[in-house]
């Protein structure tokens, strides 16, 4: 079963709308650090470090301008959180903003269920993979933050991916499962599990290198089929992110987590948190407990710090610390020797590596083990010694560079306490304390090395010290010995299916045929169900396969290097000849689209540059045509996004994500058209197949209600369409041949879509998981001109995904679905507008929104036009939330489910009873005999907004609910609960 936040049929909705509990992309802080070094672009991940969004990139460009651009030193995940942030932030550059999609998200949820309107049936969205690894070149499957052990049974394993969710392993790696795809958030940075009662785990949402949101911190006591919220929750405006999440091995009411704002600490098993003390608004990015004495913590962001009192408090630690130049600086401790502490320091100023340090007094002092000679000629050229750099992407450890702010771990063996492994672009190995190192696994095919994806993430030896993992931007990878000692990497990641894709693309009669643009893996193609290959590394952009010829498939990696293949994949050849690549002048855009003639199949397109560029012979050659967005100077800005009307390929649409601007002579020549707005980046462009006017945008950002626009003119005037979709960013937009004006569009939260007929958007996401889609694409049953048979999906972490299209008929309209309690009668109501083939309506009941049972059949009725309304009492309700859902089924058979609504029967006979009823601050307690008991309230949709364990002599604090009508549910320590409505003035 699909795992969804327990307690209501919308997870935490309310719970995090009313109390602000919510998400942290990459985003702000104010003051600048000037003990880092001379590129504090770095700060990025640093939240609290941050200048503006300008000074960042103008930092970026001043430290690359004349630099070559190298595998490891940081470049592409700038780019990468640059290309993220600039639409999502125009036109103000506040990077607050992008804290706000999940809140904003929530807002909507919460009014679409208050409207008790149901638009009609959500998509039926299935994975089309990749399941499994794709084969030929190895590159990896995703992003993978941590791993952790089930403490009783070494088999059971989790993986959290950066936008993936939570996966499981029962069998020691081979295998893996997820059911966290319809948790609010999907991405997770930490997992902490009871060390007797494994069930009991809690996760730490987000992704752990600040690219994506958090709502706190998540427990679950039945293995993780659902998920509690806890009490560690934040404004909208905190930034912040966790980085780890420990517990206490001696108490495991107890666990630390590490923040961009501190250290957070509870001691109840997370009902409470208590906020940074001695280490406030510090990026914490490492946090450990000292073997066998939990009293002692370390914990480390670019300072290192100490506690003796279990976290309570922090003193930082400077004997023997670098203080000047420090990135970051990772943590690792053995039991082997408890007192015993090393530390790998990243350099700010190259972001290679500072140094290797070793205590052996708990962390009171530090020696140098390891350090760099970054002098010319210095630094040996066999890949092993005591004066290279481990963070750079040289397999020798010679170069000068790296990326500490964003890949740095390090890890020592439980079982020998001198063996350490490190891992920054590659992974590297120490079998003398950190003195000397050699490389473990290089993170491109070598045939001298073991291969493991670059950019590691974490590194973590078993339990028992037989093996380690590291967890990295390809996946997971396991370290075991070998015969000749220098230990083996095996691949582990086979079946997570988290790819992060940036496109799609698709062949015009083959439904198998398939390719993705991933990042950190390039490009791949499937050929058969699940049959991906590897056709392109580093990371994959734009793609497509020929309209007319499936051998023919176009691939783009970063910096608009585009190339093309004639034999299916098999080979590929360089098409940027004569293009625009530097993307260090701003020549180029770091993603940049290539787009085949709708009508001229040998004829391309490359935008991402000022001139848009053509091509008759498929790229052989390219001609610069003319350039949409002027500056004056004889240059311009670079397009971002283009679209070519399918029904007339001398009219081009172009974007440069802020100005719009048409031709009508295939790029010659270009003419500015009125922008729907100036108040949202652009983001992507539709165009009717049949009418070469009729012309969509979709908009990225926070403005409420400037999401997608319409112009039937040619842009010469646009109708805003933006009426019934959440404030956030959308990123494509797609349109659906021989549709009345049916379009679809995909957000950071689902896929939307509407036509000409509708006054709104229709939500078309309930079986999608709740990660950003980033691509649309139709599949038709004869090319362009056959029915629209599947909508296709790039998910931004779980790969691709596709739904039937949407149908012109639909069986039914079902305008709302509403119910309200009467006493001990549950009366239900519900209002259509059109019936075609339908069969009965079965009502459905549930106690805990899970599992549903019939409880009456309705027919419909019979001889009426227009509006039909329908009626149905429950005279035996529960006591508690009762959930309601219809299912209509059609003369086939085929059936779909209505929207779910929750009322509330009051237990009135019980002698259990509270005051005062209304209640403004605290609401209490009568005919409780326990000192203590668990309190939930919820509104009366059945969404929880509270879960707290209270005294019941004091009662529950509600002063921060807004006014109105609430149900709180009493459960004692004997398990037993009582529900009862209260109303907040």
């Amino acid at each position: 079963m699909n795992n969804r936040l327990n307690f209501t049929n919308t997870g935490l909705v309310l719970f995090l709308f009313l109390l602000l509990a919510f998400l942290v992309f990459p985003a702000v802080g104010q003051s600048q650090n000037t003990e880092r070094g001379d590129n504090s672009w770095t700060s990025i991940y640093r939240l609290n470090e941050n200048s503006s969004f300008e000074a960042i990139r103008e930092d970026f460009r001043s430290y690359w301008e004349g630099r070559e651009i190298g595998k490891g030193h940081g470049y592409k995940p700038f780019k990468r959180w640059e290309a993220y942030m600039a639409p999502r932030i125009y036109p103000s550059n506040d990077m607050s903003l992008v804290n706000n999609t999940y809140f904003n998200y929530m807002k909507w949820v919460h009014k679409q269920e208050q409207s008790g309107e149901t638009k009609s049936f959500a998509g039926n969205w299935t994975p089309m993979g990749p399941f499994t690894k794709a084969t030929g070149e190895d590159t990896g499957v995703g992003r993978i933050n941590m791993v952790r052990f089930d403490p009783l049974n070494n088999q059971v394993m989790y993986v959290g991916a950066a936008n993936g969710g939570l996966w499981k392993s029962t069998d020691g790696g081979a295998s893996w499962s997820t059911n966290t795809d319809f948790l609010d958030i999907i991405g997770v940075a930490d997992l902490a599990i009871h060390p007797t009662v494994t069930t009991t785990m809690y996760m730490a949402t987000g992704d752990a290198e600040g690219d994506r949101r958090s709502i706190g911190v998540l427990k679950t006591t039945d293995g993780g089929a659902t998920w509690n919220p806890t009490g560690l929750s934040w404004t909208a405006t905190d930034n912040f992110f966790i980085r780890n999440l420990i517990m206490d091995p001696t108490n495991s009411q107890v666990l630390l987590a590490s923040t961009n704002n501190g250290v957070y600490r509870t001691t109840n098993g997370g009902v409470t948190w208590a906020a940074p003390t001695t280490i406030t608004t510090q990026n914490v990015q490492d946090i450990a407990f000292k073997p066998g004495n939990p009293n002692v913590v370390y914990a480390s962001g670019k300072y290192l710090w100490k506690s003796t009192d279990n976290g309570i408090t922090f003193t930082r630690i400077t004997n023997g610390v670098p203080s000047v130049d420090v990135e970051r600086i990772a943590i690792a401790v053995t039991p082997k020797e408890p007192n015993w502490v090393y530390l790998m320091v990243g350099k700010a100023s190259n972001q290679g590596l500072l140094g290797i340090y070793k205590s052996t007094n708990s962390g009171t002092s530090f020696s140098t083990q390891h350090e760099p000679d970054y002098s010319p000629g210095a630094m040996p050229a066999l890949g092993y010694g005591s004066n290279i750099n481990i963070l750079g992407n040289d397999e020798y450890g010679g170069d000068a560079a790296g990326q500490a702010f964003f890949t740095a771990a390090l890890a020592a063996s439980p079982t020998d306490a001198n063996f350490l492994l490190a891992g920054g672009v590659s992974q590297w190995a120490s079998t003398d304390g950190g003195e000397n190192w050699y490389i473990s696994s290089y993170w491109a095919p070598d045939p001298n090395y073991y291969f493991v994806h670059a950019d590691a993430h974490e590194i973590v030896f078993s339990p028992d010290g037989t093996k380690a993992y590291s967890s990295c931007d390809g996946g997971l990878s396991m370290y075991t010995d070998n015969a000749s000692g220098d230990g083996a990497w095996t691949d582990l990641s086979n079946n997570l299916n988290i790819s992060q894709q940036e496109s799609i693309g698709m062949s015009a009669n083959d439904p198998n045929l398939i390719t993705a643009g991933l990042q950190d893996i390039g490009t791949i193609l499937n050929t058969a169900p699940n049959t991906w290959k590897v056709i392109g590394g580093g990371d994959g952009e734009y793609n497509f396969i020929d309209r007319t010829n499936n051998s023919v498939i176009v691939e783009t990696g970063t910096n608009g290097q585009h190339s093309r293949s004639t034999d299916g994949g098999l080979t590929f050849t360089d098409i940027h000849t004569g293009l625009p690549t530097d993307g260090t002048t701003g020549e180029v855009l770091f993603k940049s689209p290539i787009k085949q003639d709708p009508i001229v199949a040998n004829t391309y397109y490359a935008g991402g540059r000022a001139h848009l560029y053509y091509s008759s012979n498929q790229g052989t050659t390219w001609t610069a045509r003319g350039i949409p967005f002027p500056d004056g100077d004889g240059g311009g800005s670079n397009i971002t996004e283009f679209e070519i009307a399918p029904s007339n390929n001398n009219i081009i649409y172009a974007l440069d994500g802020f100005y719009m601007a048409k031709s009508v002579d295939a790029g010659v020549t270009w003419t500015a058209i009125a922008e729907p707005t100036a108040s949202a980046a652009m983001s992507k462009i539709a165009v009717s197949n049949v009418d070469p006017n009729k012309v969509w945008v979709s908009c990225s950002g926070y403005f409420a209600d400037q999401k997608v626009f319409k112009s039937v003119d040619g842009g010469a005037t646009w109708t805003n369409l933006s009426s019934g979709l959440p404030n956030i960013p959308f990123n494509t937009i797609v349109f659906q041949n021989g549709s009345n004006d049916l379009v679809y569009v995909g957000a950071d939260i689902g896929v939307y879509h509407r036509d000409a007929s509708a006054s709104e958007w229709t939500p078309f996401f309930d079986d999608l998981p709740r990660t950003q889609i980033k691509d649309l694409k139709i599949f038709y049953s004869a090319g362009r001109s056959g029915e629209a048979l599947k909508v296709r999906a790039a998910t931004f972490g779980r790969g691709t995904w596709q739904s039937d299209a949407v149908s012109s008929v639909l069986p039914v309209n079902l305008r709302s679905f509403t119910g309200v309690n009467e006493g001990k009668v549950n009366r239900l109501n519900w209002l259509t507008t059109e019936e075609i083939d339908l069969a009965y309506y079965d009502v459905q009941r549930s106690t805990d929104g899970i599992s549903y049972t019939s409880i009456g059949r309705v027919l419909p009725l019979e001889g009426r036009a227009g509006d039909r309304s329908y009626d149905f009492d429950d005279e035996s309700p529960e006591v508690g939330a009762n959930y309601y859902r219809l299912k209509v089924t059609d003369l086939d058979g085929s059936f779909e489910y209505s929207r779910i609504i929750t009322l509330f029967v009051d237990d009135s006979n019980s002698e259990i009873s509270i005051f005062p009823n209304p209640a403004i601050n605290v609401l209490k307690f009568k005919g409780l005999s326990e000192t203590s008991a668990t309190v939930r309230v919820m509104d009366a949709l059945g969404r929880t907004l509270i879960v707290q364990t209270v005294p019941t002599a004091e009662g529950i604090n509600i002063s921060r609910l807004p006014n109105g009508t609430y149900y709180l549910e009493i459960r004692t320590g004997s398990n037993e609960s009582v529900v009862k409505r209260f109303v907040k003035k």
